[in-house]
């Protein structure tokens, strides 16, 4: 059995994640030749129209083509490639305009490291989230990320909520969050609470739930990327960093 390093393994899972949402979106779509892709969702925010590479030795030609392949949709996008090759990458993001190079931290917990602890009466509040509440949970990822909704439309509208391997969860209208399993791995996006229910410990709440599921459904590690306020509540649960990658987009 060959042994796969875990940053490879996430990156991989990350990839997986992303181009079964954009299967699974309403008007999304992926291409990819070996370790390199694209992925559209059609909304208008880079990281959902994104030029990758996994490798960390990546053929820039090929990266080169699919980042050309994403800045025909005329939409906002990005070029997203691991830690070691942003330097080399730099120059592809540049030839297209991308000269703005954001860092993309990746943390890691392996169930057995996992605190999963929380608040009775915040973990009561969360609940399993269908595509019957789209509109719902569209409306509340929107106002906890201080986007327009129809960004979300797009992203999380249709059937995605009931997608295989895909879990969906909402605390009323406070906050949300979503699983999406993958080979041994859960992978943890949309977690936001609305500004007006913050520090209620639902954003705690819905991280334990969702990690829970994942686990109990035989995922051995989970992943995902923080944000600057969300760090010290992955960190609590067991979350470290694993690699920074870099996503090149527009000024």
């Amino acid at each position: 059995m060959s042994f796969e390093p875990l940053p490879d393994r996430l990156a991989r899972s990350w990839a997986d994640a992303i181009r079964r949402l954009a299967a699974a979106s309403l008007k999304g779509w992926h291409t990819e030749r070996g370790t390199t892709g694209a992925v559209v969702i059609g909304a208008a925010a880079p990281a959902l129209n994104v030029a990758y590479a996994l490798a960390p030795d990546p053929d820039l030609s090929t990266l080169d083509e699919m980042a050309a392949t994403v800045a025909r949709q005329g939409l906002p996008w990005s070029i997203v490639v691991r830690e070691a090759a942003a330097g080399v990458a730099a120059s592809v993001a540049a030839r297209h305009g991308l000269t703005e190079c954001h860092a993309m931290p990746v943390m890691a917990c392996p169930a057995a490291d996992a605190v999963l602890t929380v608040d009775r009466a915040s973990a009561g509040r969360v609940e399993r989230a269908g595509a019957e509440a789209a509109d719902v949970y569209i409306a509340t990822m929107a106002a906890g990320f201080g986007a327009p909704v129809e960004v979300f439309d797009l992203v999380m509208g249709g059937e995605v909520l009931d997608a295989p391997g895909f879990a969906g969860y909402l605390a009323g209208s406070a906050a949300t969050g979503l699983g999406v399993q993958g080979d041994g791995v859960i992978g943890l996006y949309n977690v936001t609470v609305v500004p007006s229910r913050r520090g209620e410990g639902l954003g705690r709440a819905m991280t334990v739930r969702a990690l829970a599921d994942g686990f109990a459904a035989g995922a051995e590690i989970a992943y995902l990327m923080p944000s600057v306020e969300g760090r010290p509540l992955y960190e609590s649960i067991g979350f470290s960093d694993v690699e920074t990658w870099a996503m090149f987009s527009h000024d």
